[in-house]
């Protein structure tokens, strides 16, 4: 089983200002990719988010951290994605970057 990919966004927002941009994003991507949206589910408890989704015919899980000063996302890839780890990584950081960049 492959290690899971682990990416830490810094930020300096409150948790709630987080989870409220990344509650917002769900819904928009939600919006936008209606075919893929089913296959999205998550579960608040505190500040950790867990997900499950399909992508590719595969099971994705993982999780996201809400911490003081930042973001901390594990995802769980199946060994077919895993060879995509490298291009996953950067959208992730890129995409997140821009959601916790500065006042909305």
């Amino acid at each position: 089983m492959p290690k899971p990919l682990t990416i830490i966004l810094p930020h300096k927002l409150t948790q709630a200002d987080v989870r409220s941009r990344i509650e917002s994003a769900l819904a928009e991507a939600r919006g936008h990719y209606p075919a893929y949206a089913g296959t999205l589910r998550e579960t608040w408890s505190g500040n950790r988010m867990d997900f499950m989704l399909s992508a590719m015919g595969q099971a994705v899980t993982g999780r996201i951290d809400l911490l003081s000063d930042s973001v901390q996302v594990q995802i769980d890839l199946p060994v077919f994605l895993a060879m995509m780890a490298d291009a996953l990584r950067s959208r992730i950081e890129n995409e997140g970057r821009k959601l916790l960049a500065g006042p909305k």
